[in-house]
């Protein structure tokens, strides 16, 4: 079976969500979210965070924005420079509300932010929503490839 096929009907394999922070609220994340269909695996400081991430190559990172050492907005610039991480989807969470830290977190790569505090249900719908989103992503990026793969051996 091709690598299109296994994620398709990859239906017993839990998405593994990395979360990065120094914080205490990654522990009620990880109460909120062991019981439900994710790997759950933290991370308390951002170079341990990336090294983390590239062995896992996970489908979604939760990180933390205030962080000793590296901060969550320098965190999410690194991963977007390592090509074998880049496309994971990453969720920052943080205290912050202010218009030009959610604008510097985009610029750095994040894809989307949640307010801590936050509402659990809220925050169980809007990754189960990116998650779906990036495997949805995968598989089409996978496909392109397949059928590049096809059209290059028809030309040959």
């Amino acid at each position: 079976m091709n690598k299109i096929a296994e994620q398709m009907f990859k239906k017993n394999t839990k998405p593994i969500i990395l979360a990065i922070d120094d914080d205490v609220s990654s522990m009620a994340i990880e109460g909120l979210l062991m019981g439900n269909k994710y790997d759950l695996v933290l991370e308390f400081n951002g170079l341990d965070g990336i090294k983390r991430a590239i062995e896992l190559h996970p489908e979604l990172i939760l990180l933390g924005v205030m962080m000793p050492g590296l901060d969550g907005f320098e965190v999410c610039r690194r991963i977007q420079f390592l090509p074998e991480i880049s496309e994971v989807p990453i969720v920052m969470v943080t205290a912050l509300v202010n218009d030009d830290d959610r604008m510097k977190g985009l610029h750095a790569g994040a894809d989307d932010f949640i307010n801590n505090p936050y509402y659990s249900v809220k925050l169980t719908e809007r990754l189960h929503a990116i998650l779906r989103q990036a495997k949805y992503r995968r598989i089409a990026v996978e496909l392109a490839e397949f059928l590049l793969g096809m059209t290059i051996q028809l030309k040959a």
